[in-house]
């Protein structure tokens, strides 16, 4: 993987590969949405269709995480060095980004490399595991009756998810002690926040932007010049009456605008995601544990034994629980008594809704899922079956 540039210090593509994805940034992104509407397609056309559709879903999430270390930075230099320091800033979905991307810059290359490392286990997991299903049983041996059994079919998927989930426990485990034990977050990669398609002339743009900003020496970021402050404020040098009073005015309401911020727009990208403490603490370790410990007792008792499926969701309830209800009280301004604990940030509130949702996910999983939700999914499709307008959705 590409590592990521600075969104505030942009630097042209070097490879031939970057180069052609820069020049035709709307054409990768038309090819990227074809092949994902592809994968909805493919199953059931075909024999083994449900495993070539799952191998060009992770090869084009792949691709789109090499792309948006091509095209971000050059978006953003396109969008101009006020756009791109608003963008930072918003205390909105671009809160996500504006803290991962900080993470990247200050924790440096080995940082990046284990982020993408944890992303590409995600994305390729699924797929790791139907390879291990279709090919780990192709070899078959003669059980005593007489018939035919997979050889290591169990074995081989055993291995692989054993192999993925230690894996990704320990690049987890490497990002939250990097990251000063802050809560992680679903993703350690920024997300796409530029659509690709209106850099037609990404190139171009950003060369043109270039022309519209000053590289300070010493940092190296980039802040924009009095032909970007006209530009943002819509005043042009040659408008009607001096062009110094265009200027200053136009001056004034940018930077009246960027002033008129919220605490939350104005706060460091890693004062949105507070240091974990105490019980706060055991709580993030248990949600980072939690796979692992799911995964040897599965192998302990077997998916058919209960034991798993309670101590994964008791984990996971006890991790939220900690997380929640573990902040500790704070010294009220006189001194004398206690206040509340201070309200969670944003980030921190939209990770732990993620996590309640992902709890609900529990009743898909073995052996709930066979004993309860399976056959009532079952009797609805059924009954389902010969109504008209609802056997659409069965």
């Amino acid at each position: 993987m590409a590592s990521l540039s600075s969104p505030l210090s942009p630097s042209p593509p070097t490879s031939a590969y970057a180069r052609l994805v820069a020049r035709n940034a709307p054409v990768v992104a038309a090819a990227e949405g074809a092949l994902r509407t592809l994968t909805y397609l493919l199953p059931g056309r075909f024999p083994r269709a449900e495993l070539a559709a799952e191998a060009v879903y992770a090869l084009v999430s792949l691709l789109s995480v090499q792309h948006d270390a091509i095209l971000q930075p050059i978006a953003v230099a396109a969008a101009g060095p006020l756009a791109a320091s608003a963008a930072a800033a918003a205390d909105s979905s671009h809160a996500f980004n504006a803290y991962v991307r900080h993470l990247h810059r200050s924790r440096g290359s080995a940082f990046r490399a284990v982020a993408h490392g944890v992303a590409a286990l995600q994305v390729l997991q699924v797929l790791l595991e139907m390879l291990a299903v279709e090919f780990g049983g192709a070899a078959r041996k003669t059980s005593p009756t007489g018939e035919a059994a997979p050889a290591f079919s169990s074995t081989a998927e055993t291995a692989v998810v054993a192999a993925v989930e230690v894996a990704k426990t320990a690049g987890r485990m490497y990002l939250f002690l990097a990251s000063g034990r802050r809560m992680l977050l679903h993703s350690a990669i920024p997300e796409r926040d530029y659509d690709p398609a209106t850099l037609a002339s990404a190139s171009e743009d950003a060369a043109a932007a270039a022309a519209l900003s000053h590289r300070l020496p010493r940092t190296g970021k980039m802040v924009p010049t009095i032909a970007a402050v006209q530009a943002a404020a819509g005043a042009t040098p040659n408008a009607a009456g001096s062009s110094g009073t265009a200027t200053a005015d136009a001056a004034s309401r940018v930077l009246l605008a960027r002033a008129l911020r919220s605490s939350g727009e104005l706060a460091a990208p890693e004062a949105r995601m507070p240091v974990l403490r105490g019980a706060r603490l055991v709580g993030e370790w248990l949600h980072i544990l939690r796979p692992l410990v799911y995964l040897l007792l599965l192998h302990r008792y077997g998916r058919r034994s209960w034991r798993p499926w309670v101590a994964g969701g008791a984990l996971e309830l006890a991790s939220l629980a900690l997380l929640v209800l573990g902040r500790r009280r704070r010294l009220a301004t006189d001194g004398t008594r206690s206040a509340p604990p201070a309200p969670l940030k944003q980030l921190e509130t939209a990770e732990l809704q993620r996590r309640a949702v992902y709890v609900l996910y529990a009743v898909l999983r073995s052996p709930f899922y066979e004993a309860i939700t399976k056959p009532r999914l079952e009797k609805f499709v059924e009954a389902a079956s010969t109504r008209p307008i609802v056997s659409f959705f069965a």
